[in-house]
């Protein structure tokens, strides 16, 4: 705008040469004067400027920039455990990182410490609130902003733990949340399930857990805001039975079991885990070598052992003669002649010379020649005299022996016959 917008004697917007003319510039909302043209300062910024009227036509211009924004500072601070309370948006737009123009509303988000909640806020739009979320409408001013944390009282709640079938109660661990009685925990707690069914029972599912479908043993419970109830429910398991095949050789029979089976299973079946005692019947004259299948196969014994496992099984055991047992027979003689022969030279399976208890054997004597037999000892027959004799092995080593002596002869003297007179005549 142009003050005067005359020169006296002239028309509107006209001017005599020499005429000062005052201008006077108008920004839009939000613009300001960045320079002029033809004007007595056109660096200047000013909305109003000066021009003297030159002697001819004369333009004048203004020029306008966009307004730099008024930006102030947002403080934001907290009491108590958390942090200081986060801005959204971050800055207004052409302002610096947390400040903000003249009414921009701004999103306050506060973070409690675990354990801590919100007990209120300072100059917000709500400072009674206990929210974690609150809102300020930026002042023309600097400003701060605060948010309050308290220690939140710890709220447990009951878990009750119950079961279906035959076992125990699920076992919870941990037994208890910090701060809590037992049985009891705070929302979002982690809690470990263990089931124990009863011998032959299995888990046939689970109820208020997080896999209510699981059959383990095992399962968890993320804790809720209030008393919950978890159970696990158990069946009856299957009987499963296994065949125990028992087998031999040598010559003796298979070994027995005892129990001769699992309860619930046939005869020769069992379920796994199942201790058997297996005896075994050697045959005259045989013993047990070894095991096969067993808890011990190196044992030599007629009794054994084996835990059923769980697939069909085979158990065995071998029998092998038992070794005789030999013993040394030694023959001597005093006097002239040999020891004593034997007959048998040795039972079978023995040394020559040895012989298993009970061997009947015979003795034959050869005395030198005009030597006899006198007598024996350690025979069945110690008087005789004859050349030939017996004994009967015993259960230890033996000594048989022939005594030897010189025979007797026997003399005849002869007799001289008389001269016998004739007979008479």
């Amino acid at each position: 705008m142009a003050t005067p917008t005359l020169s006296a004697g002239c028309g509107a917007g006209q001017y005599v040469a020499g005429e000062s003319i005052t201008l006077t510039a108008t920004p839009a909302t939000g613009w300001n004067v960045a320079g002029w043209g033809g004007t007595n300062n056109d660096a200047g910024t000013a909305t109003t400027n000066t021009v003297t009227m030159p002697a001819a036509n004369h333009t004048v211009s203004v020029t306008y920039q966009p307004a730099a924004p008024a930006c102030y500072t947002l403080t934001r601070t907290h009491t108590g455990q958390g942090n200081n309370p986060v801005a959204t948006p971050t800055l207004s737009a052409g302002c610096g990182a947390g400040q903000y123009v003249t009414g921009e509303s701004i999103t306050l988000t506060a973070t409690p410490a675990t354990g801590w909640n919100v007990a209120g806020w300072g100059g917000t739009n709500n400072d009674a609130g206990t929210a974690t979320t609150n809102t300020v409408t930026m002042p023309a001013a600097a400003h701060i902003v605060t948010i309050a944390y308290e220690s939140a009282p710890i709220l447990c709640y009951t878990l009750t733990r119950n079961h279906s079938g035959q076992g125990s109660d699920p076992a919870a661990s941990p037994n208890k949340s910090a701060g809590c009685s037992a049985g009891q925990y705070v929302a979002g707690e982690s809690i470990t399930l263990t089931a124990t069914p009863a011998t032959g029972w299995n888990v046939a599912g689970w109820g208020g857990t997080n896999n209510d479908a699981g059959t383990a043993t095992t399962n968890t419970v993320t804790m809720p805001a209030a008393a919950h109830i978890v159970t696990v429910a158990y069946e009856s398991a299957p009987i499963l039975c296994y065949t125990l095949t028992r087998s031999h050789s040598g010559q003796g029979s298979d070994p027995l079991a005892s129990p001769n089976k699992s309860t619930g299973c046939s005869a020769g079946q069992y379920v796994a885990g199942e201790s058997i005692t297996l005896t075994a019947t050697p045959a005259a004259g045989w013993r047990v070598a070894g095991w096969g299948g067993t808890n011990n196969d190196a044992s030599t014994a007629t009794m054994n052992t084996i835990i059923m496992p769980s697939a069909p099984h085979d158990t065995s055991v071998a029998y092998e003669p038992v070794p005789p047992m030999c013993f040394t027979l030694t023959r001597n003689h005093s006097g002239q002649g040999s020891d004593p022969a034997a007959s048998p030279n040795k039972s079978a399976g023995c040394g020559a010379g040895q012989y298993v208890a009970g061997e009947s054997i015979t003795l034959t004597a050869t005395p030198a020649a005009g030597w006899r037999v006198a007598g024996w000892s350690g025979t069945n027959d110690d008087a005789g005299t004859a050349n030939t004799n017996s004994v009967i092995m015993p259960t230890t080593n033996h000594a048989a022996s022939v005594t030897y002596e010189i025979a007797r002869f026997l003399l005849y003297t002869p007799v001289a016959l008389a001269a016998s007179a004739p007979p008479a005549r």
